[in-house]
């Protein structure tokens, strides 16, 4: 898959791009801002995926319309991935779900796949959504993550 990384905090950034890499992903960013992973949606292959803060550095919340906009725009899905819990809750029509960091990059893969299976138009059991993963939208069976 490709996928398309937005996170301003460079540590962040690199230990995300690493984890998406190594599991033989193509990563497009790291963008620090929404501005920025914009430009790069346009300019080049358009990614299966984003995995997307929601604080950036171009204002607060700005992650949010970034999804909107991939959502809009490209049919791009994307996940939250913030500690802005509250926020990610009140915007679920926005993304597939919530990433909460601090994460492992278990989870990260996780959240992948799980996007993958929506994508290829399976049922995600929710009961099988490990903690750190909330799942918003998309068909799903079992329990669920509040």
């Amino acid at each position: 898959m490709v996928i398309l990384l937005v996170e301003d905090d460079p540590l962040i950034a690199m230990s995300l791009e690493a984890t998406v890499f190594d599991a033989g992903h193509i990563v497009r960013g790291p963008a620090s801002t929404a501005a920025r992973a914009l430009e790069m949606v346009d300019q080049g292959q358009l990614p299966d995926l984003g995995l997307v803060d929601i604080n950036l550095r171009d204002g607060n919340g700005a992650g949010v319309g970034l999804a909107r906009e991939l959502l809009s725009r490209w049919c791009i899905p994307s996940f939250f991935v913030s500690a802005q819990n509250r926020e990610a809750r009140a915007n679920r029509d926005a993304a597939l779900g919530l990433i909460t960091k601090p994460y492992s990059p278990k989870t990260i893969l996780k959240s992948i796949d799980l996007a993958q299976q929506l994508m290829q138009g399976m049922r995600i059991d929710l009961s099988t959504v490990p903690p750190g993963i909330e799942m918003f939208s998309g068909k799903s069976s079992g329990g669920s993550h509040a």
